[in-house]
């Protein structure tokens, strides 16, 4: 199948036009018109061949197989009309009609192609074709029956036999303007829609090859006569001169870009910078772009229908096309590199985040510890009379006999309960989470006093109860401040209390976050000392009420019972305690 490259197609046309113009001057007369028509009429063959190859669109395609068949009408139709026919003058006149057939349709067809560059092959035609083309229908069948009316050719004496004497009437000049008008239409819209992506001096090329049709088919028509010769021939024809002049404006207008079509398409892979390359079903490369480099021959071995595969810093593509195989290549390295340095940056933050992390986690322990250190400093602060009274306490105990170093060993397990339950409440109030508020359990507190009443009933002569109301769910918390302030008091209590043979019973009354009240009921084995001991505790708590601050102690006595003493002492918060800091 031949395949021409646009440039070598112009190429191919200019040397048969110009074989077909030296053919005028041959010796053979009796061939100077079949030869030279030859020559033209198998330039139209190469470029209905080119033209075939270029385009897609059937629509542009086949108008283009239009004209170049009307061209080859016009010549067939010379030949036959001094060749075939010499003698019959009939057939003569009507070969000679003909002539005007592409004379009229080809300026038509060429608008045609104007008008439809750049449009969709379903696209509508537009009201004014249809107008031309039925103007230039009728303008055919007008010339072809000349016969009947002489309104385009007219002979004298009406003689239609005398066709080498007549003058051209009205419909004749018609159908020339009518075809120049229709030429320059095509010129003109073709240029308009290519002006602005084209170089101005390829569209002043294609307006010479127009301006040179009118101008050299002038001559032509005022050469009736044959007077115009180059050694005694006439150089061209008018069927040469269409030939050579629809042919070459539009092969000048597919070889510059006025009409889009699908030749050279291997300059884009250069130009844009593809590499690319094809080959056939056996690996062998058919084309290859400038900057595409050697397929490994396991990639071109490879029979897969589209794949991709990495090869250092490029990616190869394939797919399967009609008769081999396409290739084309992807610079990766830039790709490849970011990945690297992505890596590199995600290994290194790793290690800055296991740092970042660690060295959250130790400020967070830090803090911990800081703030657990302040409550304790807080609650060594607050205890420390009570933890100098243990010292003192287990200090003298190699100095007193064994009944005294057991009241002095009971004495400070009942202030070391309170030191162990004071802390521990501390400690709860302000390491349980955010949501805390400084509050804790209200059983914490019935514990406290539980454990304390434990160590005090090991003393001589007592007994000891504590009562808590479990059954109501609204109080299970109670603010801390306010607890440890209740039990500080119970404490004191609990310590005037000790070693003075009476029943103990602390009943927790009330414990929520409004109000805490203890009642103290403590009766008192009559005769067991010489003092009054009701009155002595009663004194004893009522100096331990003038100087508390933070509870309520009010007491009442008993002394109707002959054997007993009864002291009644209620303890209610009146504030909440100091503030310490949160965990």
């Amino acid at each position: 199948m031949l395949k021409f490259k646009t440039e070598n197609t112009i190429i191919y046309l200019l040397v048969l036009y110009l074989a077909g113009l030296i053919s005028r001057f041959t010796p053979l007369r009796v061939m100077t018109i079949s030869l030279s028509a030859f020559f033209y009429c198998f330039a139209v063959v190469v470029w209905m061949i080119a033209i075939r190859e270029r385009f897609i669109s059937k629509d542009i395609r086949n108008l283009f197989y239009s004209i170049a068949v009307l061209i080859l009408i016009l010549h067939l139709s010379q030949i036959c009309k001094y060749s075939a026919f010499g003698s019959d003058i009939f057939v003569q006149r009507h070969l000679w009609y003909a002539y005007y057939i592409p004379f009229t349709m080809i300026p038509l067809l060429s608008l045609i192609v104007s008008i439809k560059i750049g449009k969709s092959s379903d696209a509508r035609m537009h009201w004014s074709v249809i107008i031309a083309s039925v103007f230039s229908i009728l303008l055919i069948l007008t010339i072809m029956t000349n016969d009947l009316h002489q309104a385009v050719f007219k002979f004298r004496d009406g003689n239609l036999d005398n066709i080498n004497d007549y003058h051209r009437s009205i419909i004749y000049y018609i159908d020339l303007a009518w075809g120049y008008i229709l030429m320059a239409a095509s010129c003109t819209i073709s240029i308009h829609k290519s002006y602005k992506r084209i170089r101005k001096r390829y569209i002043l090329l294609i307006l010479i090859v127009f301006i040179a049709h009118i101008l050299l088919q002038g001559i032509l028509y005022t050469n009736i006569a044959g007077n115009l010769k180059v050694f005694g021939t006439v150089p061209f024809t008018v069927p040469m001169l269409y030939n050579m002049s629809f042919v070459l404006f539009w092969e000048l207008g597919i070889r510059y870009g006025i009409i889009p079509s699908n030749t050279d398409y291997e300059e884009i892979f250069n130009i844009a910078g593809i590499a690319a390359q094809l080959t056939d079903t056996d690996g062998k490369t058919v084309f290859k772009s400038n900057e595409a480099r050697n397929i490994p021959e396991n990639i071109k071995q490879s029979t897969n229908e589209v794949f991709a595969v990495n090869d250092g810093d490029r990616k190869i593509h394939s797919r399967g096309i009609t008769g081999g195989f396409i290739y084309w290549e992807e610079d990766v390295s830039r790709i490849n590199s970011l990945n690297r340095e992505l890596m590199e940056t995600t290994d290194r933050l790793k290690e800055e985040n296991t740092l970042l992390f660690e060295e959250t986690r130790i400020k967070e322990e830090n803090a911990r510890i800081s703030a657990v250190s302040r409550i304790y400093d807080d609650i060594t602060e607050r205890l420390k009379d009570r933890l100098r009274k243990i010292d003192e306490i287990l200090g003298k105990s190699d100095i007193t006999d064994e009944e005294g170093f057991r009241k002095d060993l009971i004495y400070a397990c009942i202030i070391g309960a309170y030191v162990k339950r004071y802390s521990n409440m501390t400690l709860l109030s302000k390491t349980q989470g955010e949501n805390s508020q400084g509050n804790i359990a209200s059983k914490e507190l019935y514990l406290a006093f539980k454990e304390s009443l434990e160590y005090l009933s090991l003393c001589d002569g007592m007994t000891c109860e504590a009562f808590y109301n479990e059954a109501d769910g609204d109080h299970e918390v109670t603010n801390a401040d306010m607890a440890l302030a209740i039990y500080e008091a119970v404490e004191e209590c609990i310590e005037i209390l000790a070693f003075r043979r009476c029943t103990v019973m602390f009943s927790l009354a009330v414990c929520d976050l409004n109000l805490i009240k203890v009642d103290v009921e403590v009766d008192i084995t009559q005769g067991h000392t010489g003092d009054d001991p009701s009155e002595q505790i009663t004194e004893w708590v009522k100096q331990y009420a003038e100087r508390l601050g933070s509870c309520d102690i009010t007491i009442r006595n008993d002394n109707e019972a002959d054997e007993n003493d009864t002291v009644y002492i209620t303890i209610t918060n009146r504030s909440a305690g100091a503030e310490v800091p949160n965990v």
